[in-house]
Order: C-alpha cells, then sequence, then structure tokens
C-alpha cells in the first residue's frame, strides 16, 4: 500500500507541480477566508482572549517570530523538493474532505462524531495560523479545561505520524487507553494536517507547531505575575514521524526557560529520514532511477528529521517502544537511535521491543501486555527524578537495555 501511494506521489509531482505552484495563491486566499471563518464563529476565540487578557500568559510572539524564521525561504535546490516532502509527510486528508475512506461523515471540531465523548475541540494560535486540536480528560473527570489542571496531573502531548488527521483510527485507540489510566491528553494537527492552517510543510513547520503548543499549553501554569506555578507533570508523546517531531522540539524546549517537559515516550521510533528513505525497496530503487543524492535532496526539502543528532542531548528520561513486526518503520532503526543517544552518554533511557507473535506492527503497541505498568513507573520515575538532583535505584533498575 505504502509502495503504491508513493509511487502515486511521485508521478503527480512531476505533472501537476506547475499547475499546483500556479494556483498557489488562489488557494491561499480561499484558506485565509476560511480560517476568516471559523474565528469568527467559534466561542473559543473569545473565551481565550478573556482568559489571556491579564498576565504573560499569551503566547511569544517574539519567540514565534524566532523560531519559524530558520529555513522559511523559498529553497532552489534539488531536482524534486516538493516530491520529498510529499512523500515524508503524505497530507492525503485534508478537513475540507467530507467523504472517503478516512473522514466519512466526521468533523474534527466535533470529537463526538469520532466516539469520543471525554474531550472538546480547540483551536491553538501558531505562526501565521492555528491548529486545530482535541483537549481529552479521563471519564468521569471534572475537569474539562487544561487550566485546571494540578501537580498531581499527568498531561500528555501527542505528536503524530505522517497522514491522516488526529481523528485516525490508531490514534483514538492510544487516547483511550492512556485516558483510562487516567492522564489527560492534548493532541493537535500540524498546519498542513486535518483543520489546521495550511502551509508548506517542513521539518521547520511541524517543528515551530511542536514548540507553540508546549508554550500554549505552559501558558496555562503561569500566575498573574509569570511565574511558574504547580501545573501537571508534561510527558510528550510521539508516533512514527511523531518521534522525530517530538525528540526535536523537546530538544529545543529544554534551552528555553519555560515549564519544563518531565519525560519524553517515543513509538516507533527511527534515526534519520535519510535510512527511512533506504530502508524502502522503492525508495532505493527510485534513488537509484533519478541519481539523487538523498542527503541533500532532504536537506533541501527541510525533511532530514535527524533525530540521532538530537536525542542524545535530552537530559529528561526517555521510554522508546517498538514492535519487532514493524514494516514500516523497523525496529533495528529503534534500536540503532536508543544505541546511539547511550554511546553519546545518555542513561535515563529504555528501550522495550515487543515481540512479532504479539502482531502489533506498526500501529498497535497500546495493546501491549504490562505496557500499562511500564508507563506507570516511568511516569513515577519521571516525577521523581525532577525533583532529585541524583539518580535513584529505581532509576538504575528501569533503566537497562539489553540489545
Amino acid at each position: 500500500m505504502l509502495r503504491w501511494l508513493l509511487l502515486f506521489s511521485f508521478v503527480l509531482t512531476v505533472t501537476l507541480e506547475p499547475v499546483l505552484k500556479n494556483q498557489g495563491n488562489q488557494v491561499e486566499n480561499r484558506i485565509s477566508t476560511k480560517e476568516e471563518e471559523w474565528f469568527q464563529d467559534e466561542d473559543w476565540e473569545e473565551e481565550e482572549e478573556k482568559d489571556h487578557e491579564e498576565g504573560d500568559e499569551r503566547i511569544d510572539e517574539s519567540f514565534m517570530e524566532d523560531i519559524s524564521a530558520r529555513n522559511i525561504k523559498e529553497r532552489k535546490c534539488g531536482k524534486f523538493p516538493w516530491f520529498i516532502r510529499t512523500v515524508v509527510f503524505l497530507p492525503i486528508v485534508r478537513y475540507k474532505i467530507r467523504s472517503g475512506l478516512f473522514n466519512l461523515f466526521k468533523d474534527l471540531a466535533k470529537p463526538s462524531s469520532y466516539g469520543i465523548q471525554n474531550g472538546k475541540n480547540i483551536r491553538i494560535p501558531t505562526t501565521n495560523g492555528s491548529l486545530g486540536a482535541w483537549f481529552l480528560w479521563p471519564v468521569g473527570s471534572s475537569m474539562t479545561d487544561i487550566s485546571d489542571l494540578g501537580p498531581q496531573d499527568t498531561l500528555i502531548i501527542y505528536m503524530h505520524g505522517n497522514s491522516a488527521t488526529r481523528g485516525f483510527g490508531h490514534r483514538l485507540e492510544l487516547y483511550r487507553f492512556l485516558t483510562n489510566l487516567g492522564f489527560y491528553v492534548l493532541s493537535f494537527d500540524y498546519r498542513g494536517f486535518g483543520d489546521s492552517t495550511n502551509v508548506e510543510l517542513s521539518e521547520t513547520t511541524v517543528v515551530t507547531d511542536g514548540l507553540n503548543v508546549l508554550t500554549w499549553a505552559a501558558s496555562f501554569f503561569k500566575d498573574s505575575s509569570s511565574q511558574m506555578k504547580g501545573g501537571p507533570l508534561l510527558i510528550v508523546w510521539g508516533h512514527s514521524l511523531g518521534t522525530s517531531i517530538a525528540t526535536i522540539t523537546t530538544n529545543q524546549w529544554q534551552g528555553l526557560d519555560k515549564y519544563p517537559i518531565s519525560g519524553l515516550v517515543l513509538e516507533s521510533s527511527f534515526t534519520t529520514m535519510e535510512d527511512m528513505v533506504q530502508h524502502f525497496k522503492l525508495g532505493r530503487a527510485m534513488v537509484s532511477w533519478l541519481n539523487l543524492n538523498v542527503s541533500a535532496e532532504l536537506k533541501c526539502a527541510d525533511a532530514e528529521f535527524r533525530s540521532s543528532n538530537y536525542l542524545l542531548n535530552i537530559t529528561v528520561p526517555t521510554l522508546a517502544l517498538h514492535s519487532e513486526d514493524d514494516r514500516i518503520v523497523p525496529a533495528r532503526l529503534g534500536e540503532q537511535l536508543v544505541k546511539s543517544a547511550i554511546d553519546g552518554g545518555k542513561t535515563n533511557i529504555r528501550f522495550i521491543k515487543y515481540d512479532k507473535k504479539y502482531n502489533f506492527q506498526h500501529r498497535r503497541i497500546y495493546s501491549a501486555p504490562n505496557l500499562d505498568q511500564d508507563l506507570q513507573d516511568f511516569l513515577s520515575l519521571a516525577r521523581s527524578s525532577s525533583r532529585a538532583d541524583k539518580r535513584s535505584s529505581l532509576e538504575d533498575s528501569f533503566f537497562i537495555n539489553n540489545f
């Protein structure tokens, strides 16, 4: 299936890119008009403005501009940068499509249409637009606003992989798993996905969105004098391509004087996008056929996603999960990523590989045996390590890797 999608993307790129480029301004104008309608029709805008009138609770605009200014210029290098970005991100489902296999009779603005009764839709401001997002809470919880969360709570910010939206099937199952454990979840679509503002996707745009989601969430955990107050344990969780986005975002975030991330969970992770391209036979064949320099093409397209360059510098506890029978992101790349971080000096990381007999493949790790206990143990360590100056014996026993 993925092979045919890659080939189809290439054909579309070669034949339609000139047309799409010429019509780009018209499309952006229609999108801007649609966005204005959303902002006028939604009650959330008035409420958000009221909540953030006092104090320094709004997203730091200079921070957003500084992050987004990097690598945004039109790129003139490479043979097929648009094709590279299309293959990497596969944004094949947009909010405007109301029919078809992925989005039949469903509205992202209404989580209930996806069977979610314990959640609500929100809009999060980001650079040159906004993001569609869901905030979900444990069934029966009285805390239905992110601002209600306190030190006893855990908030997981979920960064999904390529294609589809925050309402895609296996993502819904993960939300249910996490909220059933008593955790709160904030899931969002990057610009270019779902009902978020459209944009030419790149590593820069998705990481910028991740940083702005963190900034927006953290703004609720300040008092009137802009000082940090007792907020929830903050965990970043990434899946597939989202593992690289989560890793780069966490790495950049920890260098800022902002509300701290306490843990990072990587589900089906990889080393670099170049390694991912070389993993697929079709990818290798197209590289040979088109005589492409993969490294240069990915750099030109701003889609390198070099997780291995960032993970070793992340200071917070990290849990990496992978299934042995994952055919999209092979487990060996997840292992290589963790090994490279350990070789670089990172000690608070654990890699769990699930036997192929379970048939979890790429999307069903949420059903793994003992995952609930492993996750609870990890979060307990994340909570304690954020308050301790030195490593505990419990950490020593948890962060053991048998490669």
